[in-house]
């Protein structure tokens, strides 16, 4: 009767055509539906992972969370219900717009909403990447994890602990309050940042080869601006990962403030390409408004456990 994974990641934004490219030329996915005012994604056996839809408010369009068995949608979303917060039944229209059989819907306290699905529909062909790389760690994990900003993340721990059912992995205090939640053996699925602002920060899709998490290192540095944090290993789940950013006209709003030794949570999209790997000693990350590289010891403990993608805009 609990949430088994991350299942689908949906945002919106009015640049299509840059998230196509972004998302098979850089990332890796492959294209499967391309409309006039959406997109789709695949990256393992799903029929789609990812879903964009075109909107002028760039941002989190919806995260979508799987269940075992039809019946387990009955008691979270009763739940939900008992929390105080409506509970929205999917129409036909939409549980066949997500590729799956049963699909409710509901907002969290500060307005993001989530989706609960059951039994999606698996692709009829294998998955082709849109570069050449060996495939993505999904599965019984899920598509990744997703990292969204909260205003404060305190008032928030029960209706995700408690309501959905996720269980803590682990937090951090300084510079911001930072909560990572795990719903399987992936060090996190969910996570927040208390960052005084709303909306998503990133999300995280994990390669299965390091080799390839450094060809898209390599093919991120031909865009000048691109990379928002250079390749480095995260503390608490030993990701080695970098970051990009779609938006290069925006990347300098993704570094602390001059001075400081500590990243400013953005509303970026970001890519992380990870691989897991041991023998950690600290993550490192570039600023985008000084040279050299920094270690964020005051970021301890911080996480990701693939490729993170961040979206939105300042």
């Amino acid at each position: 009767m609990t949430l088994t994974s991350l299942g689908y990641i949906g945002i919106q934004t009015d640049r299509l055509d840059d998230i196509s490219s972004f998302s098979t030329a850089l990332l890796g996915t492959q294209e499967i539906d391309r409309a006039r005012s959406s997109r789709a994604f695949q990256m393992d056996d799903r029929s789609q992972r990812l879903m964009v839809s075109r909107d002028r408010r760039e941002g989190l369009s919806f995260l979508e969370w799987g269940v075992e068995r039809r019946q387990d949608l009955e008691p979270i979303a009763a739940r939900v219900e008992d929390y105080g917060v409506r509970i929205t039944q999917a129409s036909a229209t939409l549980t066949d717009q997500r590729l799956v059989q049963a699909l409710i819907w509901f907002e969290d306290p500060p307005g993001n909403r989530h989706e609960v699905f059951w039994k999606p529909m698996l692709a009829v062909a294998l998955f082709p990447p849109g570069r050449p790389i060996s495939g993505f760690k999904t599965g019984a994990f899920g598509m990744g994890h997703a990292v969204l900003n909260v205003e404060d993340a305190t008032p928030l721990l029960p209706f995700y602990t408690e309501v959905l059912g996720f269980s803590v992995t682990d937090f951090g205090r300084t510079p911001y309050q930072l909560h990572f939640f795990h719903l399987n053996s992936r060090d996190h699925s969910f996570s927040m940042v208390g960052s005084g602002r709303r909306g998503v920060h990133h999300f995280m899709v994990e390669m299965s080869s390091l080799d390839h998490v450094g060809q898209g290192y390599d093919l991120a540095q031909h865009d000048e601006g691109r990379i928002a944090y250079a390749l480095g290993r995260h503390t608490n789940d030993h990701m080695t990962s970098v970051y990009a950013t779609r938006h290069l006209a925006s990347s300098s709003n993704m570094a602390g403030a001059p001075g400081s030794s500590s990243p400013r949570p953005g509303s970026h999209t970001r890519l992380s390409m990870g691989r897991r790997s041991g023998g950690m000693t600290g993550f490192t990350w570039r600023s985008s408004r000084a040279n050299g590289f920094r270690t964020c010891g005051s970021m301890l403990p911080v996480a990701a456990s693939g490729l993170n993608a961040v979206v939105g805009r300042p």
